[in-house]
C-alpha cells in the first residue's frame, strides 16, 4: 500500500508538473526559461555551500 501510495503521488505531481510548464510556456515562454535559470542557479548556489563528505575512519 505505501509502495503504490508513493507511486501514485509521484505520478500525479508529474502530471501537474508538466501541466504547469506547459502553460507558463504558452503564456509567457521567455519568463519560464528565465525561471528555470535561476532555478538551476540557486541549486548550484546551494551545492556549492553544503560541507564536504566526511570520510569514515579506517
Amino acid at each position: 500500500m505505501a509502495s503504490c501510495l508513493s507511486v501514485m503521488v509521484g505520478r500525479s505531481s508529474a502530471f501537474l508538473g508538466v501541466n504547469a510548464i506547459g502553460a507558463l510556456l504558452s503564456l509567457n515562454c521567455e519568463g519560464t526559461f528565465y525561471g528555470w535559470a535561476l532555478l538551476l542557479l540557486s541549486a548550484l548556489i546551494t551545492a556549492w555551500f553544503l560541507p564536504r563528505d566526511r570520510r569514515s575512519p579506517k
